[in-house]
């Protein structure tokens, strides 16, 4: 369930940023994942304008304080960046072991 809502959260604000962003050419929404050792890493680059600080209205809880916390839910990190009219977000997740998780020893 997690994974959806960083995967939604992601795409609904590419989505979004795409659909401001003026200019004559197609916006293009990058999105790669990837496991390395025992991470998970989620990049998404997309064109965007410059980002708004203020909150805006009839949107939620602010999409890096979402991210940020479920990185760190699960032993990893969220970091974005906004640099000539590019958003770039990478989101890293510590593997969970579904084996372990739940269990207890007897």
């Amino acid at each position: 369930m997690h994974l959806c809502s960083i995967f939604g959260n992601l795409l609904d604000n590419a989505i979004d940023a795409c659909r401001q962003k003026k200019g004559s050419d197609t916006p293009i929404i990058q999105l790669n994942s990837m496991v390395d050792g025992d991470y998970l890493f989620i990049k998404l680059v997309n064109p965007s304008g410059k980002p708004v600080k203020t909150p805006v209205r009839g949107r939620g809880y602010g999409s890096s304080r979402i991210l940020s916390d479920l990185a760190c839910r699960y032993g990893g990190g969220y970091q974005s960046e906004h640099k000539d009219g590019v958003f770039t977000a990478v989101v890293s997740l510590l593997e969970v072991n579904t084996d372990t998780v739940g269990n207890t020893a007897k």
